[in-house]
């Protein structure tokens, strides 16, 4: 497990998302800094193209190689070669999410005593539906699309709460309240089979406390994986799957610990310790 390669970004330029592929393996990265890019490179890190104040989310790629970001109250459509094929305007607290048939998913948080609300696009930026529930005025939504859900995670000062969406009417299925503790970040990840639901939450507390849950389709969890760390800060992004189903997760400590996960039972498959301090990854 050595380092293929690196590329040297621009200076104040902060990758604070999770990388994407498209189908031919090129690598797409956006970074936040006194400008947000969206980066892509080639498999052997060749830098492709850059894109200038464009999003600092991550990027998401559907089926069809197109490229969806989000930035300063838009959602931009590129192809692999970096040009703009649509723009939507909307107001998201959360990366936009991606269906299977290419419908757009975006999601604010709750404002005062209104609560925030999911809205579906399709590509050419027409409203397909609206729902209105979202509790917690966080500004820390996760969305998560499968074919027959869409999950949205929000957070407030009482829990955190999971809700599952009919991803082609809006229609509430269910809502899970889960209460996690006073600070804790919870996202998202889907096992590759789109049957399996994974999420990762941190909790404030001494010491500072990972976990990473596997939930079925209707919120119940199965397993949990607990890793007690001594690092200060984390800042989480989704748990990884690949395509056999084994899921990466960080756990932030003095020098930053990726496991694999076995996705059965949760057990521990390897762990790689990194050389340097390390408090976030993609």
């Amino acid at each position: 497990r050595s380092m293929l390669w690196s590329y040297p970004l621009d200076y104040c330029a902060f990758p604070e998302s999770s990388p994407a592929l498209d189908s031919q393996g090129n690598i797409y990265v956006s970074t936040k800094g006194y400008t947000d890019h969206l980066y892509s490179f080639s498999p052997q890190g060749q830098l492709r193209w850059g894109f200038r104040d464009i999003s600092r989310y991550s990027p998401v790629i559907d089926a069809q190689d197109r490229i969806i970001v989000y930035h300063g109250g838009q959602v931009s459509i590129l192809d692999t070669e970096g040009n703009i094929k649509h723009r939507i305007k909307v107001f998201s607290d959360a990366m936009p999410a991606v269906g299977p048939d290419g419908t757009i998913y975006v999601a604010d948080s709750q404002y005062l005593s209104t609560p925030g609300t999911v809205s579906a696009f399709n590509l050419e930026g027409d409203l397909k539906w609206e729902w209105q529930g979202i509790k917690g005025d966080k500004d820390e939504i996760e969305i998560a699309v499968v074919s027959n859900a869409v999950y949205i995670v929000s957070k407030d000062t009482d829990g955190d709460y999971l809700y599952c969406l009919d991803p082609d009417y809006g229609d509430l299925k269910w809502q899970i309240q889960y209460r996690l503790g006073y600070i804790s970040g919870y996202h998202l990840g889907l096992g590759i089979n789109n049957q399996d639901l994974y999420t990762a939450a941190w909790f404030f507390d001494i010491p500072l406390k990972t976990v990473l849950w596997h939930l079925t389709q209707t919120g119940i969890i199965e397993w949990e994986f607990s890793k007690k760390t001594s690092g200060y800060h984390i800042d989480f992004t989704p748990p990884i799957i690949d395509a056999q189903g084994i899921i990466y997760i960080f756990a932030a400590t003095d020098s930053g610990d990726v496991y694999a996960i076995e996705p059965n039972k949760g057990t521990v498959i390897w762990k790689y310790r990194s050389t340097e301090e390390i408090h976030e990854w993609s």
